[in-house]
């Protein structure tokens, strides 16, 4: 069992054996929130371009509506997972979300909730490039792009040694990057390049069948190290998946 899902059991026996907290627990607390917009269906951006949406967010306002606390500057910020990690780092922010992995490496710096999403990577490609890939080695003598600083790096570092790797700082851009042929292959988590590929038709994109990694890619919430927040919240989350409120936020977003 890995480190992460060793964790997530010890805390779901803990909030399972833990009384019940009443409604508006945290009335009166201002916690300062961010989500990664880059992110979707997590979280992006509404047409405004400046309010976070989606699954992530629907998450946190209800967690908002059980728990009764307030936001910071009265909204949720979006910002870039790099600059997400330092300030939490720092102490300026108590809760982070949008598609964030628990991992081992990350659990160095922040508590997380229990897991409420599991995943894995997989490999969006161009139908223009390629007919229908089965196997991932396909792409082991091309030009494959990653996010920087996921486990998509470490993915071809390790499975496409043959390939060419190239780091995007954000997910957007490496999307871009693929349906302009500057690479020929983006590794990253499933749900994020299976909902860019549905929702772009236009791009002729496609993503492999086949799931990578799912050890790596159990999708939390996180806290600052040792926040007092984290044992409520996740209690409340839990809550929230079993009363079917999770769930239920989960299929809006992803079928």
């Amino acid at each position: 069992m890995s480190f992460i899902k060793k964790a997530c059991s010890l805390v779901a026996i803990v909030l399972l054996i833990s009384p019940a907290y009443a409604a508006g627990e945290l009335a009166g607390k201002t916690l300062h929130v961010s989500v990664d917009p880059t992110t979707p269906p997590f979280s992006t951006l509404a047409d405004d371009f400046i309010t976070p949406i989606g699954l992530d967010v629907d998450i946190i306002i209800e967690l908002q509506k059980r728990l009764g606390f307030e936001i910071a500057e009265n909204r949720i910020l979006p910002m870039m997972r790099s600059e997400q990690m330092k300030r939490i780092k720092n102490n300026q922010l108590d809760l982070v979300a949008g598609c964030l992995s628990a991992t081992a490496d990350r659990a160095k710096h922040l508590d997380f909730s229990p897991v409420y999403y599991d995943t894995g990577l997989s490999i969006i490609y161009s139908k223009s490039k390629y007919n229908k890939v089965t196997d991932f080695r396909k792409f082991n003598d091309a030009k494959v792009g990653a996010v920087e600083g996921t486990v998509s790096e470490h993915f071809i570092d390790r499975q496409l040694q043959g390939a060419q790797k190239v780091i995007f700082p954000s997910f957007m851009i490496a999307m871009i990057a693929v349906t302009q042929g500057t690479v020929d292959a983006i590794v990253y988590d499933r749900p994020l390049i299976e909902y860019f590929a549905q929702s772009m038709p236009d791009f002729n994109l496609e993503v492999i069948d086949d799931i990578y990694e799912r050890q790596y890619c159990q999708i939390a919430l996180g806290f600052g190290k040792n926040s007092p927040y984290t044992f409520i919240i996740s209690k409340e989350l839990y809550n929230m998946k079993k009363d079917g409120t999770l769930d239920a936020i989960v299929d809006k977003y992803i079928k």
